[in-house]
């Protein structure tokens, strides 16, 4: 399983890179998580999508869905599932300018046939008119 970005398709995460907070229709901040999975054959997976600033107490906020994939394949030609455009959540993220996020995703197969996952890093960009300037 390769953890990624991307609101419509798969985007590689490298390194450790600046991603812009996008301010939702319902006051909350999220990154678009993206993946592709290799080896599951069910078309819906269970996802648990873990979101903390790294180094910051009480700031885990966890997601959980069941999402639909679809048939890919990956730069090399090999089969895989993608799914593009999940909303990861960020806690307090009007305080979490230039803080390093970790993003953590595991998935399951319905069937119990096995399961993956993935955890990277970025750094969180929150637009100047968002941000708090009374952060702890």
């Amino acid at each position: 399983m390769v953890l990624g970005t991307g609101e419509a398709e798969f985007e590689p995460i490298r390194g450790e890179p600046h991603l812009t907070l996008v301010a939702g229709v319902q006051g909350g901040f999220h990154v678009w998580a993206s993946f592709m999975a290799y080896g599951f054959s069910a078309e819906r997976v269970g996802m648990t999508l873990t979101t903390s600033l790294d180094g910051v107490d009480d700031s885990s906020l966890v997601m959980h869905a069941q999402l639909s994939t679809r048939d890919a394949l990956d730069e090399a030609g090999l089969p895989m599932r993608a799914f593009a455009g999940f909303p990861a959540q960020i806690k307090n993220a009007r305080c979490a300018n230039a803080h390093r996020v970790r993003i953590e995703l595991s998935l399951t197969d319905p069937d119990d046939e096995g399961s993956a996952g993935d955890m990277r890093f970025c750094i969180a960009d929150v637009a100047p008119v968002y941000q708090l300037a009374d952060c702890p």
